[in-house]
């Protein structure tokens, strides 16, 4: 996401406009990785769906969490595992404990972990 779009995008979510804030969730879902690469729009898009809905925080918590598997071919999924693992280690240490960003990230590992781990029991079971 360049910078120009990412300060259009954060003007919609400045507006409080709900068909806009759902609209911005779709770019992720070709793009998942985005989620780790710019975490603090994230976060700030987060912190502005919770303060308008509880029902909409959830709505687009849910979203983003589906947009975060890794999508085509790689030639070592598990290594990919890995970095984004890593990645959302790192991101969740740099968030206030307990907070709405901090959650949404601890949800993220989770999913990873046990995906990895369902990765490598597909991997060992074709040997």
């Amino acid at each position: 996401m360049c910078s120009t779009a990412a300060n259009v995008l954060n003007e919609w979510i400045e507006l409080k406009d709900i068909k806009k804030i759902k609209e911005i969730s779709t770019i992720f879902y070709s793009s998942g990785f985005l989620i780790f690469e710019k975490h603090d729009f994230i976060s700030n898009y987060l912190e502005v769906c919770n303060s308008l809905s509880i029902e909409l925080f959830n709505k687009i918590e849910k979203y983003l969490i589906t947009c975060i598997h890794p999508k085509g071919v790689f030639s070592n999924p598990e290594l990919l595992y890995k970095k984004y693992i890593e990645k959302t280690e790192q991101i969740i240490e740099n968030y206030p404990l307990d907070s709405i960003t901090q959650k949404f990230y601890k949800k993220i590992l989770i999913i990873l972990k046990r995906n990895q781990i369902d990765l490598i029991k597909h991997f060992d079971e074709l040997d």
